[in-house]
């Protein structure tokens, strides 16, 4: 893969073992797995690179505005939302940065615009009422 602009940072708050982390250094210059865990990161999948930092989701190890992406997979429930999103606004390269929830099952965004348009979203474009294995 090759990388250029907007390849440079990802950076994986709440990484626990690196099932997220790991897949993104293919695309990346350096990725960053954050996790408030010492102990998940004892266990996480190594790559040249990728680095663990055990840290807090409020303080991201990086500089204002030098993550092209930034991910977090299952991690949400557990945030104070508004602390999290002053965080990720300061972290993500302006205009540029892109911003990645991974989840199970219907979330909720913020803010209550973003809210609609994620419901019908979920609802008429990826069927989310309707039962598995149905068209």
């Amino acid at each position: 893969t090759e990388r250029g602009a907007g390849r440079d940072l990802a950076v994986d708050v709440g990484c626990g073992t690196g099932q997220v982390t790991i897949p993104m250094a293919a695309h990346f210059a350096r990725v960053l797995g954050i996790d408030r865990s010492p102990k998940q990161l004892e266990s996480a999948t190594q790559a040249p690179t990728v680095e663990y930092q055990a840290g807090d989701a409020y303080a991201l190890p990086c500089e204002d505005g030098t993550v092209d992406l930034l991910t977090i997979a299952q991690t949400m429930h557990w945030l104070d939302l508004d602390r999290f999103f002053a965080e990720v606004t300061r972290v993500l390269k302006p205009g540029t940065g892109v911003f990645a929830v991974l989840g199970y099952g219907i979330c909720s965004v913020h803010p209550p615009e973003a809210q609609a348009v994620f419901h019908q979203f979920y609802i008429d474009t990826l069927g989310g009422d309707k039962a598995p294995g149905t068209p």
